[in-house]
């Protein structure tokens, strides 16, 4: 591979450094920042350094820069919050916790919410596990979602849509479903895996 120009070298390390300590990439901003550049200076340097194979990057998702002489053993995504499994809750999103995943394909395109009430238990889903989510925003009909409803109240629920409507229906049959105009609901992921403890350590 080629050699690093001084200041390409100071953003590999950056990067690398961030992975040991955060297990995620810096943000475009945080490398401008300590470069003490703009933002499209930082990229471009960026963007070298995976021309020469030093980094990947996921495109089209944030803060997945990654350099490529680093050795992964584990994967893990952030857990954040809670997310209600009855009726919605405002969505905290700040990381509790961090969740092992299977591979870096999930750990790039994932996170992690934990559950709580009882809306979702005929879906094998209950209060207080943890649901891994991949990014996205959409969904078919049939999709375990969570959706954030008038912009802060994230819920776990079935996803159905109507002509004009979003239906977000629960899998208990003492639970109503959230039946609104599509345009109050955002589709932040499909969930594609559940984790539960039997007994808790």
């Amino acid at each position: 591979m080629e050699k690093l120009p001084p200041k390409q070298k100071q953003v590999l390390q950056l990067v690398e450094r961030f992975w040991r300590e955060h297990q995620m990439s810096p943000s475009i901003q945080d490398i401008a920042q300590s470069l003490g550049v703009i933002r499209p200076t930082a990229y471009k340097h960026l963007k070298a350094l995976k021309q020469k194979g030093y980094l990947s990057h996921l495109a089209g998702v944030g803060r997945t820069w990654k350099s490529l002489s680093q050795e992964v053993e584990t994967w893990s995504v952030p857990l954040l919050g809670h997310v209600a499994a009855g009726q919605p809750l405002l969505a905290v999103e700040h990381i509790e916790d961090r969740i092992p995943v299977q591979n870096p394909e999930q750990a790039l395109q994932c996170f992690a919410l934990r559950v709580k009430g009882q809306s979702m238990v005929e879906g094998g889903i209950f209060d207080k596990d943890i649901v891994i989510v991949r990014k996205q925003s959409g969904a078919h009909d049939g999709d375990i979602v969570v959706a954030l409803v008038d912009g802060e109240s994230a819920t776990v629920k079935k996803f159905k849509r109507f002509t004009s409507q979003i239906g977000l229906l629960p899998m208990n049959q003492h639970f109503d479903p959230i039946i609104v105009d599509s345009d109050r609901v955002s589709i932040l992921g499909k969930v594609i895996e559940v984790r539960r403890w039997l007994e808790r350590p």
